[in-house]
């Protein structure tokens, strides 16, 4: 979510939040012990 652009603040944490929901847990935890 580096270099996300919003009009505000709180659209930007929204949209981190929804990027953040869509990655699949599998790329969340990779290279994860």
């Amino acid at each position: 979510w580096q270099g996300l652009k919003a009009e505000t603040l709180k659209e930007r944490y929204q949209k981190i939040g929804d990027t953040k929901r869509a990655t699949h847990i599998d790329v969340l935890c990779q290279n994860q012990p």
